[in-house]
């Protein structure tokens, strides 16, 4: 049975339009349709992205594991750098799609990234000015719990009741030939504090080093000066560089023990 020219025109029209059609890599849709077969694009409604790109940053150790451990792939790879080592403060940073071996390129793209930020602690003791008296005891007296040793009661009374004079002593008077007459003597201070008790110049601390991190042990060196009829107390963090380093490697391992990816010092360009 032969058709006619218009029912094979009309096969081929509905062959068109149900049959020759193909995704795009786009995620439309490219059809064939009746009017001189000519391909449409019909574009889809919300495009597909094409890969990942994605940069979060973490304030806490924990939520950094958490997050790595959760996207992490066999090429992710976790590099740190301290602080004395960069451009500013110590981090993190985990590339999610890093790269394979040579011809397995990646973007990546994907980041997580964990600043380390110093302690309220930290910064206090470590940017603290000289003070007066009366601001140094108030100093002391606020942060009393970081202090392990003296006794935190102990000091904040040596500090208040703490008297201090200069005392200058005359040793010699020599006369010259010319009539000039030169007279030596020596100058210290002497001070009257809390009897039998001598006044500390080393404190022993119990602080943070970063944010929500462990205490560490951190000596202070304190010292004490009259100048002009006024007394001044200063406080220096005794190789601040040290203790940083020290948290900055413990840190690595912590981050090295729960995700099973050793850091690699360094920065990504």
């Amino acid at each position: 049975m032969s058709l006619s020219p218009e029912a094979i025109q009309t096969l081929i029209n509905y062959g068109a339009v149900t049959l020759r059609s193909v995704e795009a890599p786009d995620g439309g849709t490219v059809v064939v349709v009746p009017d001189g077969f000519r391909t449409e694009h019909l574009l889809p409604l919300d495009r597909p992205l094409a890969r990942m790109v994605q940069k979060v940053e973490m304030f806490d150790l924990g939520s950094f594991v958490a997050y790595v451990n959760a996207f992490k792939t066999p090429t992710t790879r976790i590099f740190g750098v301290p602080a004395h080592l960069g451009r500013g403060a110590a981090a993190f940073v985990a590339v999610l799609d890093y790269h394979g071996a040579q011809d397995k390129p990646a973007y990546a793209e994907n980041r997580a990234t964990f600043t380390l930020r110093h302690s309220e602690q930290w910064l206090r003791w470590t940017r603290a000015q000289p003070m007066a008296q009366v601001a140094f005891a108030e100093f002391i007296e606020e942060n009393r719990k970081d202090i392990v040793m003296p006794d935190s009661a102990l000091l904040l009374d040596i500090v208040s009741k703490f008297r201090a004079s200069r005392k200058q002593d005359y040793d010699s008077v020599v006369y010259q030939a010319n009539g000039d007459v030169t007279v030596a003597w020596s100058e210290k201070t002497e001070n009257a504090g809390k009897p039998g008790v001598a006044v500390p110049t080393e404190l022993g601390l119990g602080i943070p080093v970063y944010f929500k991190g462990e205490l560490y042990s951190v000596p202070v060196l304190m010292r004490y000066r009259l100048s002009d009829g006024k007394l001044t107390f200063s406080i220096k963090v005794d190789r601040p560089d040290y203790i940083e380093q020290a948290a900055f490697d413990d840190t690595a391992d912590k981050i090295a023990t729960a995700t099973d990816l050793l850091p690699f010092i360094g920065t990504m360009g």
